[in-house]
């Protein structure tokens, strides 16, 4: 968590400043703290309590808060998107911190139901959501990008951002990554709770309807880009929907789990 908050820091400087060292570092700083979230996850799996016995918002938030992070790195290795660190370590750092601050109530879950079905739905739901959340910051700096630009005022704040095209090529690979994990979730979520219950209830649970418009949403949006072409400012503000109905879901997860 300390090393997402420097992170934070350092890319809102490097921004601010219109200079590359901060937000190397602020991507440092990312880097540390996933290696952090990645031992703690692991010393859990080999000292704590059998893993997913219980379903809790906390490692829910905890889980999106790694896979935003390791996104961002992904992202900022490929395209060198470092203003992305200023949107997408802030958030990191917001869910990692309501692990503490607001720790969600867990609900057990029957030995017999832990099974690898079950790992393989949060598994890919996790990844699902980092690539959104890929999805939504590019989306966010495309929308900023170019109002600016259509108003002929450069954004200061934003100056070190690449082409509209970049953020745009970003946006439609996150997009098409993510709406394959979220679909993945989906149908595996629908076949653990066939296991579970005899009949999937995926549809009669109603801390699902957010993941469904998610899904719903994120279809359209890829299906207009992939065949009607669609580009620019409609497709950011379809994704932001989508990526603001997934996160309502992230934050019943625990609802969920006392429906399941």
């Amino acid at each position: 968590m300390t090393a997402y908050a420097v992170g934070t820091v350092l890319a809102f400087a490097g921004v601010g400043l219109r200079r590359g060292r901060p937000l190397s570092l602020a991507a440092a700083a990312a880097a540390v703290g996933l290696v952090a979230d990645l031992a703690w996850w692991a010393r859990r799996v080999v000292l704590g309590p059998p893993l997913f016995a219980d379903l809790a918002l906390d490692d829910a938030l905890g889980l999106a808060a790694l896979a935003a992070v390791a996104a961002y790195l992904w992202a900022q290795g490929r395209w060198r998107l470092q203003a992305l660190g200023v949107l997408m370590l802030p958030l990191a750092l917001m869910l990692d911190l309501s692990r503490v601050v607001w720790p969600g109530p867990a609900f057990a879950v029957a030995p017999e139901l832990r099974d690898r079905l079950l790992a393989l739905h949060i598994g890919v739901s996790a990844l699902g959501v980092g690539a959104l959340v890929l999805t939504a910051a590019a989306s966010v700096l495309y929308l900023v990008q170019e109002r600016a630009l259509k108003g002929k005022r450069p954004a200061r704040l934003f100056s070190v951002l690449p082409s509209l095209d970049a953020c745009d090529r970003v946006l439609s690979l996150s997009l098409l990554v993510g709406f394959a994990l979220l679909t993945a979730a989906l149908v595996s979520g629908a076949l653990w709770s066939t296991s579970a219950h005899g009949r999937p209830r995926l549809w009669q649970n109603p801390a699902e309807t957010p993941a469904l418009v998610a899904w719903a949403l994120l279809g359209v949006l890829l299906w207009t880009r992939l065949i009607r072409g669609w580009r620019g400012r409609r497709t950011a503000m379809l994704a932001l929907a989508g990526f603001a109905a997934l996160l309502v879901r992230l934050l019943t997860f625990s609802w969920a789990g006392r429906s399941a």
